[in-house]
């Protein structure tokens, strides 16, 4: 009977240790399944946000050739340059030095103050909120910032004659710089940098240089007041818009208002003419501001008092407080370039990013909604579209040959003819690359 008993407990247990080992392999191999899923997917999250990340170089003989003779003699201190399609980086490279005083050599992952590129971000912030029912692009301002209701038109030049407008300025005006309003230059100096709220209120007492959509100047006042109808037209900040609708979505973990200490780190030294002699050097301004707590040293020689303004006050310059560089430019305009979308997700409809790139001939000049539309044929196709900067970046698109560039540099001074080369040299090399290369 014992026997009996102790046999039968012997296959139950042998029974329990087959079932216990059957169990641990099936959950070995559920959490196999698991990990490789895990792996999968941050693959996945990895190569949509890869352009983040340092990128390495991707040679292009032609585009860096075409650039190298600006270097040589002394008129280009240092660049990167950027083309890729949808899906291929055809070239990624840098010439000349990030600081010509130390002798460093560029890389494609330095950061740049990207100026006036800044407003492309905010064309589109306008059009999301469109999307949204929250603003509509012919909407009075003064219907999101009362403080606009009874602006003035200064008649003819004596700011004394004043009479009011045909009609209010437009969300629209603002963003194709023919609202009129009063030019930076002619506000009082600081003006910028407290708040955003404070510079609209200051602009709104301005009287209007120009009947609203009648004239074509550009103007950084009406990108910046859309820094405040976007705040109230979000129920967020400015800034807390742009970071949490396009930078955080995208991953655009190097594109900033305030760099920090290591990105800063990154930064581009600025070059400018030599004073007494020709070539060029490193920029140095006349006023060196004492050091700030908080504010990177280098951004401080570069930028002045003005960024330490910005960065106390946390406050984002909409029309021209952006830095970058070129992998979060891939990310950004691989978006615009695709309508709109990104990696599965749709930023803008079909219908806004359309009129978003779109010129309306009724109004002078040549912009859509923040973004330049190419109006004739210098070497760029009419209808491609982009941002020019103060320090003479630019990143374009041209949806015909399915194309991203650009091309991002520190030029404090130069101007005119020179520029204009520089620029025309990167452009013809990048539109003659073969798209159907082995570029990643």
């Amino acid at each position: 009977m014992h026997r009996r008993r102790n046999a039968t407990r012997r296959r139950s247990d042998s029974t329990t240790r087959r079932e216990s080992t059957i169990n641990f392999i099936t959950r070995l191999r559920a959490l196999k399944h698991t990990l490789r899923f895990l792996a999968a997917l941050s693959f996945a999250v990895l190569a949509t946000t890869a352009p983040s990340q340092d990128l390495q170089p991707v040679a292009c003989p032609s585009v860096t050739a075409a650039l190298q003779p600006f270097v040589d003699n002394h008129t280009l201190g240092g660049a990167v340059a950027l083309v890729a399609t949808k899906d291929k980086i055809l070239c990624l490279d840098a010439v000349g030095c990030s600081d010509l005083e130390n002798k460093t050599p560029m890389q494609v992952n330095n950061l740049f103050w990207l100026a006036s590129i800044s407003k492309t971000f905010v064309g589109v912030s306008v059009m999301m909120l469109m999307d949204e029912g929250k603003l509509n692009l012919d909407d009075p301002v003064e219907k999101y910032l009362p403080e606009f209701k009874g602006q003035m038109l200064a008649d003819g030049k004596d700011q004394t004659h004043l009479r009011a407008p045909r009609h209010p300025i437009t969300v629209r005006e603002c963003m194709n710089h023919t609202s009129g309003l009063a030019t930076p230059d002619m506000m009082p100096p600081g003006f910028r940098g407290t708040s955003h709220r404070d510079e609209a209120r200051a602009l709104a007492k301005m009287p209007l240089t120009d009947e609203p959509g009648t004239k074509g100047q550009y103007n950084n006042s009406g990108i910046d007041t859309m820094a405040s109808v976007i705040t109230v037209a979000s129920g967020m900040s400015f800034e807390d818009f742009v970071q949490r609708r396009i930078l955080d979505p995208l991953a655009l973990k190097h594109t900033t208002y305030w760099p920090n200490e290591e990105q800063a780190g990154a930064l581009a030294i600025g070059f400018a003419s030599k004073a007494d002699q020709g070539g060029i050097e490193n920029f140095k301004p006349r006023h060196q501001p004492p050091p700030e707590p908080g504010v990177p040293t280098v951004i401080l020689s570069q930028f002045g008092s003005d960024s330490a303004k910005f960065y106390k006050n946390h406050y984002a310059w909409a029309a021209g407080g952006l830095f970058s560089r070129a992998g979060d430019l891939l990310t950004f305009e691989r978006m615009i370039l695709s309508g709109g979308e990104y990696a599965g997700k749709r930023y803008v409809s079909e219908a806004a990013f359309k009129e978003m790139i779109t010129h309306r001939p009724e109004y002078p000049g040549n912009f859509g909604v923040a973004w330049t539309i190419q109006t004739n044929d210098n070497g760029l196709a009419k209808g491609t579209y982009g941002h020019h900067g103060a320090r003479g970046s630019v990143i374009w698109i041209d949806p015909g040959k399915g194309l991203v560039m650009a091309f991002l540099m520190q030029a404090v001074d130069l101007k005119g003819k020179e520029l204009d080369d520089i620029k025309r040299a990167f452009f013809t090399a990048a539109q003659k690359l073969p798209t159907d290369s082995k570029a990643k």
